[in-house]
């Protein structure tokens, strides 16, 4: 099945009614456009832009009151994330190094087709895309290592990074755990060069040495009492997609605040 196409939230302020009633109209019906506004004013662009933060702004270069260039300056002096996409008959030296200073994610010179500003706004998107998900990994990793430590789980453990790479998984692709079999053991197999049988047991003997080392308090509060672990230790399945759960729904910031 194809993933939805994310969405991204849109602002357009252009001085031709015509060019903007018809761009206007291609990004509504693109379907993965928010287009938030569709203004004709520079000064009404940078209100609508502060108010409602939107993801990217199709600026004309020479907008009326407030010009484009001056308005990613502002934009960029709120230190907001929003990308800025100007529209420009000419483009001076100046102007170009004024660009490049201010950081502007694309200059597309006019004329020019309505698809060539889609085609620049679907590479911000998937850009944007990126970068949270490479954001979201990177706050994941932190969470899971403080996690393990909290748990008395030190790094020299075999199997640590195992673990803690099959969490991050399941935190990243939400439900890998429930097929760890089809999911977790083939893609850290592939990532560390070896065995996805090899892969299954050394995280299930990296447990049992969290189950006999770790903090046994902590493990019986989050992960249940020893009781309902067969064998004596949760399953492999379990265990990371408990952890992933408790990390997901902020359930064991209690325990992360604890060291």
């Amino acid at each position: 099945m194809e993933e939805p196409k994310r969405i991204i939230r849109v602002l357009l302020a252009e001085r031709d009614d015509e060019f903007r009633r018809i761009v206007a109209a291609a990004m509504e019906q693109c379907g993965w456009i928010d287009l938030i506004a569709s203004v004709k004013d520079g000064a009404e662009a940078l209100r609508i832009a502060l108010e409602k933060r939107p993801d990217v702004v199709v600026l004309d270069a020479m907008l009326a009151q407030l010009d484009g260039v001056t308005i990613a300056a502002l934009l960029k002096k709120e230190r907001l994330p929003i990308d800025v996409v100007l529209l420009t008959f000419f483009v001076s030296p100046q102007f170009s190094l004024d660009c490049h200073y201010l950081k502007v994610a694309a200059v597309l010179q006019k004329p020019l087709l309505t698809q060539t500003i889609l085609t620049r706004l679907e590479v911000l998107r998937d850009s944007k895309g990126q970068q949270q998900e490479r954001d979201q990994e990177l706050l994941w990793q932190k969470s899971v290592v403080k996690m393990m430590h909290v748990l008395g789980i030190p790094q020299g453990t075999k199997g640590y990074l195992y673990i803690n790479r099959a969490i991050l998984y399941d935190l990243m692709h939400e439900g890998a755990a429930s097929n760890i079999t089809k999911q977790i053991y083939p893609e850290l197999a592939a990532k560390f060069d070896n065995k996805p049988e090899n892969v299954e047991r050394v995280i299930r003997n990296a447990i049992e040495k969290i189950v006999e080392k770790g903090n046994r308090e902590l493990l019986e509060e989050y992960f249940g009492p020893v009781s309902t672990w067969k064998k004596g230790h949760p399953t492999n399945a379990a265990f990371i997609a408990r952890a992933s759960e408790l990390l997901r729904q902020g359930e064991i910031e209690q325990m992360l605040q604890t060291d």
